[in-house]
């Protein structure tokens, strides 16, 4: 799977320009550094793509909370509303398969008792997640938003799924309930 996340330095750019599969599957670190600190010996594709996803979601859950708390808005709830429901997410080129069961492992890590685990289960076929709605909005991060700023946004997320009573505004519906309170739905 061609990607560049495992690229060093210009050397290594100007090789993947040449043969776009240069270090693209790179399945053992041990060549690179000493991977004996660290949890898992892998580079995988999986957790780089769920990184980027958290690492995008909580920029912008940050910038809602400040802009909310010093009451400086501009469009970034509505950013975070698209971004929660993966609008203009780019597709997968094709099928992604991970190299340390790193997918087993996220889609597994939920609170069955919260009932989140379907905002954790991957696609990895056409998309990251299956039901195109981002595991961040069970995270502390969103769960911490000031309460304003989440009623606008439990109320944007509604208007945009509303018109066809979408399986992500069952969902949503199913394992928030501040998400059903906030709207005042039975």
């Amino acid at each position: 799977q061609p990607h560049m996340g495992n690229l060093f330095g210009e050397e290594d750019r100007q090789q993947h320009k040449k043969n776009p599969h240069h270090r693209g599957t790179v399945k053992q670190l041990d060549s690179f550094f000493d991977v004996n600190r660290y949890l898992s010996p892998h580079s995988d594709i999986v957790a780089q793509l769920v990184l980027q996803h958290q690492v995008h979601g909580h920029n912008l859950l940050t910038r809602v909370n400040y802009e909310t708390r010093f009451k400086r808005f501009s469009d970034a709830e509505d950013q975070l509303v698209r971004y929660l429901l993966c609008v203009d997410e780019a597709p997968l080129p094709g099928p992604i398969i991970g190299s340390s069961g790193y997918a087993r492992w996220f889609e597994s890590n939920s609170d069955p008792a919260e009932k989140t685990q379907a905002f954790r289960k991957l696609n990895l076929k056409t998309r990251l997640l299956e039901n195109q709605v981002s595991f961040l909005i069970t995270s502390p991060a969103f769960k911490q938003l000031p309460a304003e700023s989440k009623k606008r946004i439990y109320h944007k997320l509604h208007e945009l799924l509303a018109e066809n009573e979408s399986r992500q505004l069952n969902l949503l519906k199913q394992s928030i309930p501040e998400f059903k309170q906030a709207l005042k739905i039975q």
